[in-house]
């Protein structure tokens, strides 16, 4: 096989709460593709930025083609930013807003997006987009607004934009398909869902049915607060469950928990921040808070994570034990079919 890196011609304009797509080119087999983000923002004299702000600017991210197909759908851009987070140890592009009264900067937001199991092999096999062999491949990327910024910022429209670049597989002359995946390709479904916490929970009595007919890989887990900021204190637990066999396989008590296992699974850094606490090192570092990654293998032991396909709906449900109302839990599952 070959190996193809480019960054696709068109990019996708931005346009405030605007859905925007282009046309992914049926070339290969993709891998790996990267959307970064250039966003030319200009502040007032006074500025009040929100958290994550760029990747709140992005509202959804869809890749589609004809027939229903639909291989990556996100309705918030933060969960597709802490899934490659996570995958790439927090080494991403994710600049700061200007300050007040600043001038027109360039912000820049880069998302990696990585369909096999093996993050750091561009050119992973393993799960992939069958773009050579589908009909209207394309991406569209739902805009915010510049309030989704925070106050007192402007968006010049006619230089902001996201460029995509992919990596694919071609196959050579004399090559077919059926030697490179003699058992079949494997495709990628992601898929979000979003929670609302209208009351308290306990014993991890808020629930979701994981999706079923395909292999779950893993689970990106968001809890926001009822200002649509990351939270630690909203949900106070995480587990699976699974009513038919009255098992719990997997619980935390405690968000702190699995955010430090998330820590050192997925060789995640700490941010600086000063304690300011007497008796105390004038820093320490902290997790990024209120999102964690769950690959079901730490519930079946095999790297590929849960295999559902013979499953129902129901048979496998996500429990949170909610202490606050009026946030939400954001949920995005990732999942290998044939294809």
């Amino acid at each position: 096989m070959l190996t193809h890196t480019y960054t696709i011609t068109d990019s996708i304009a931005f346009a405030a709460s605007t859905t925007k797509r282009i046309d992914i080119p049926k070339t290969g087999y993709i891998t790996d593709m990267l959307l970064m983000s250039k966003i030319r923002i200009t502040p007032a004299t006074s500025v009040t930025p929100n958290e994550d702000a760029l990747a709140r600017l992005i509202n959804a991210i869809k890749i589609t083609a004809a027939g229903g197909k639909v291989y990556f759908d996100v309705t918030d851009g933060r969960l597709a930013f802490y899934l490659a987070y996570h995958l790439y140890q927090g080494q991403l592009v994710a600049d700061k807003l200007p300050s007040a009264g600043g001038s027109a900067t360039n912000c820049r937001l880069a998302i990696p997006l990585h369909f096999g199991l093996n993050p750091f092999d561009e050119f992973d096999r393993s799960v992939v987009i069958p773009a050579a062999e589908v009909d209207d491949l394309k991406i569209s990327v739902t805009w915010g607004s510049a309030s989704n910024l925070g106050t007192g910022f402007t968006i010049d429209s006619s230089n902001s934009e996201m460029k995509v670049t992919v990596r694919e597989l071609t196959l050579e002359k004399g090559e077919t398909r059926e030697a490179i995946w003699p058992e079949g390709l494997n495709v990628p479904l992601f898929e979000s869902r979003e929670i609302s916490l209208s009351s308290t929970a306990s014993n991890l009595g808020k629930t979701d049915d994981v999706p079923v007919g395909s292999v779950l890989h893993s689970v990106l887990v968001m809890i926001l607060n009822s200002s649509g900021n990351r939270s630690m204190s909203d949900v106070t637990e995480f587990g699976t469950k699974y009513p038919k066999l009255a098992l719990e396989e997997y619980r935390v008590d405690d968000i702190y928990h699995i955010m430090a296992i998330n820590r050192k699974h997925f060789s995640l850094p700490g941010t600086q921040i000063n304690i300011g606490v007497s008796g105390w090192p004038s820093s320490y570092l902290k997790d990024v808070e209120g999102v964690f990654l769950f690959p079901f293998e730490w519930v079946t032991g095999k790297a590929v994570g849960f295999d559902l396909t013979a499953a129902m709906i129901g048979d496998v449900k996500l429990g949170f034990t909610v202490a606050a109302t009026g946030g939400k839990i954001y949920l995005l599952y990732r999942s290998i079919a044939l294809g």
